[in-house]
């Protein structure tokens, strides 16, 4: 571990501290800070330094970003969790996907594609599905040549690794720009800031090793009038409590918002925010609700989700009764999984009830068979396929199923089981 020789601030001496404890520090000596905020962006961006430095010299933190974004852009790649890589992906394509649209304005096969991932991430499409369009945009990439920027959009869409996509996205930025090295620059400085939206907020311990003046911070919690520089500090190790606090800066509201919706939907700033913003909450849900119905259903005790279940079941059936006119055998599957909750019923009869449904109406088969916690994405995609209709008509039918799923989950979890 490297030490710091002659960093001494009053009888503080930095020589002899561990780096993150010095650069979280808010009596770190600025040119320390800076040199350390090179090796370790992530600490320093949440220290209490970085607003104050930056605000003071910005270009200083743009050129460091020039300089290191690769190299952090790395770092970060091994620290995105495995279900946020799917959407980081689709965004580096996304990104670059002009340079393959204005030369062949009429295929939409890579546009499909990176929609596909993103659908498929979700649990909204099959792997075969979600194969198929990611053959097609590989077919769609041979209209240009391998050292086209168009082949390389192309290819960033159907990548394997996120690390594949950013290379294909940066080759189709430098080629784009006539092969000049400003354009893949600054296609990965732009992947370096994207790819912060979904690193998870507990990136290092720096949080719980900074000290904020002399408050302590049970103190800063509690107060309402607690800075950002203050909440900032202590984000890594109490993530809910900053979004609970009246205080909390609008944009990491929103940040924690999208990890933590129970507690922000009961936090002080939640009616305030939501009444200014409503259809950013809107936004919100449609990216997240299968990830909170999913993450949330499986902490239920089990009764409780077993009977969860059964009412996603069941709602879908009532929603689609002129399909299957009320069918006893549907009736008899929801009836066990409730019994079945309740300690009244088998596991096999629950599984041979649910067998006689599903053969006598496929459309119901994933959410008949399918465990805790996934009949929650197959009943809504159930009853979204049950519609009939185009496929922005699938999507705004599931989406308003998931809508339901989410508020009945949060009855359970705040009252318990019926």
């Amino acid at each position: 571990m490297r030490r710091y020789a002659r960093m001494r601030v009053g009888a503080r001496d930095f020589a002899n501290e561990d780096p993150m404890v010095v650069i979280a520090d808010p009596d770190c000596p600025a040119e320390l800070w800076w040199e350390l905020a090179a090796k370790y962006p992530f600490e320093a961006m949440k220290s209490v330094l970085y607003p104050l430095l930056t605000l003071e010299d910005p270009e200083r933190w743009a050129a460091m970003e020039r300089q290191h974004a690769l190299g952090w852009l790395r770092v970060a790649m091994d620290q995105l969790p495995i279900d946020k890589e799917p959407f980081f992906m689709a965004d580096c394509a996304e990104h670059v996907l002009p340079f393959f649209t204005r030369d062949y304005p009429k295929d939409k096969r890579v546009q499909k594609a990176v929609e596909m991932r993103r659908r498929y991430a979700r649990g909204e499409v099959s792997k075969a599905q979600w194969f198929t369009a990611a053959e097609a945009a590989e077919r769609a990439s041979r209209k240009g040549g391998e050292d086209s920027a168009a082949w390389s959009a192309a290819w960033s869409a159907v990548a394997d690794t996120a690390e594949d996509a950013c290379e294909e996205a940066r080759c189709a930025a430098a080629r784009a720009s006539g092969g000049l090295s400003s354009g893949r620059d600054a296609e990965t400085r732009w992947q370096w800031g994207q790819i912060q939206r979904y690193l998870p907020i507990k990136t290092s311990k720096i949080g719980s090793m900074a000290k904020v003046g002399a408050r302590r911070p049970n103190t800063i919690l509690k107060d309402p009038k607690a800075s950002e520089a203050e909440l900032r500090a202590l984000l890594a190790k109490y993530p809910q409590a900053v979004l609970e606090n009246p205080n909390c800066p609008t944009e990491l509201w929103w940040e924690l918002a999208a990890d933590f919706p129970l507690e922000a939907m009961e936090s002080v700033l939640y009616p305030l925010l939501t009444l200014e913003e409503p259809d950013r909450w809107i936004a919100l849900e449609r990216d997240c609700l299968t990830t909170w119905v999913t993450t949330l259903n499986a902490k239920l005790p089990a009764q409780a989700g077993h009977l969860f279940s059964a009412d996603c079941i069941e709602h879908v059936v009532l929603a689609t009764q002129k399909r299957h006119h009320g069918d006893a055998r549907l009736r008899e599957a929801i009836r066990l999984r409730r019994a079945y909750a309740h300690g009244q019923a088998t596991k096999d009869e629950l599984w041979r009830a649910s067998q006689a449904a599903a053969k006598a109406f496929p459309i119901f088969s994933a959410a008949c068979y399918s465990h805790e916690p996934n009949v929650t994405i197959a009943a809504s995609n159930a009853i979204a396929m049950a519609s009939n209709g185009s496929r922005e008509k699938f999507r705004a039918v599931q989406f308003k199923e998931k809508q339901w799923q989410w508020q009945r989950l949060l009855w359970y979890l705040r009252q318990g089981s019926r």
